[in-house]
């Protein structure tokens, strides 16, 4: 279990993020979905190589105990996904902010927060 324990800690760090994008904007996200793949593969493949010539190198090493031993490209699985996930976020972000829409979307974010803490205050009394 310990060999596959970051890799579940990667998904519960970066799932929540991702879901979240989409909850926030599925309209922009389903627009452009396939921009996501097209931005974050070739920013994942970068990191991995890299990560592969340092491993390489030794400029830093990875645990055998905590590594599952399946690697990608010379790389633990789980720093391909690590690079995989952030590169994800990272595109479905820039695609969030990049669009016309986005600042509508934000005050409308804003102004469900402000109703709903307007709401549990009156609650409260």
């Amino acid at each position: 279990m310990k060999r596959l324990k970051y890799l579940f800690l990667e998904l519960g760090w970066f799932l929540p993020v991702i879901v979240g994008q989409w909850l926030f904007a599925p309209h922009i996200l389903r627009s452009k979905w396939q921009a996501i793949p097209l931005i974050a593969l070739p920013a994942a493949l970068y990191l991995t190589l890299r990560d592969r010539a340092a491993l390489r190198d030794g400029t830093w090493t990875i645990s055998e105990e905590s590594s599952t031993g399946v690697n990608i490209a010379g790389v633990p699985i789980k720093e391909a996904i690590f690079f995989l996930l952030t590169s994800w976020v990272s595109a479905q972000g820039v695609i969030l902010l990049s669009d016309e829409r986005a600042p509508g979307e934000l005050a409308g974010l804003k102004t469900r927060l402000q109703s709903r803490r307007r709401c549990k205050h009156t609650d409260r009394r």
